[in-house]
């Protein structure tokens, strides 16, 4: 670019990190009460919603959406919502400086203590290891 040759070989960097928009976060389903329900988990996972609050919103009954939710899916409904949240935990220890108990407030936790044991028992770290992990990259 200052004048000189051009590399003989083409430089390659890795992405430092990738980060997911809400745009491209959607699972594609040909099931329009299955694509509700990801939907509203999606956008109201951290308001602290259980399964009940998916069942009001996509009308249907609890058998029913756990039926096409193991056999889209692979999970449960109430795993999917902690799914979400703990990708939002990450997010947020990733991307901010936030206080773990920040974090949880944020991401529909009651408390700090009950974050980092689900986000321990599912993620096998704690989140401040986590975080310090990721510093590190």
């Amino acid at each position: 670019m200052n004048g000189n040759p051009p590399p003989e070989k083409p430089l390659l960097f890795s992405p430092s990190k990738v980060v997911g928009r809400r745009s491209s976060d959607v699972v594609a389903t040909d099931d329009p009460i299955l694509g509700s329900a990801l939907r509203y988990i999606r956008d109201h996972a951290c308001n602290g919603i259980q399964v009940q609050d998916v069942l009001a919103e996509v009308g249907t009954s609890r058998a029913t959406l756990e039926r096409r939710f193991a056999d889209s899916m692979d999970r449960t409904p109430k795993d999917h919502i902690m799914q979400v949240r703990l990708q939002h935990v990450k997010r947020l220890l990733m991307e901010t400086k936030l206080p773990l108990v920040s974090v949880a407030r944020n991401t529909g936790f009651q408390t700090e203590s009950h974050m980092s044991s689900v986000f321990k028992r599912l993620c096998a770290t704690t989140p401040g290891q986590f975080r310090r992990s990721q510093s590190l990259s």
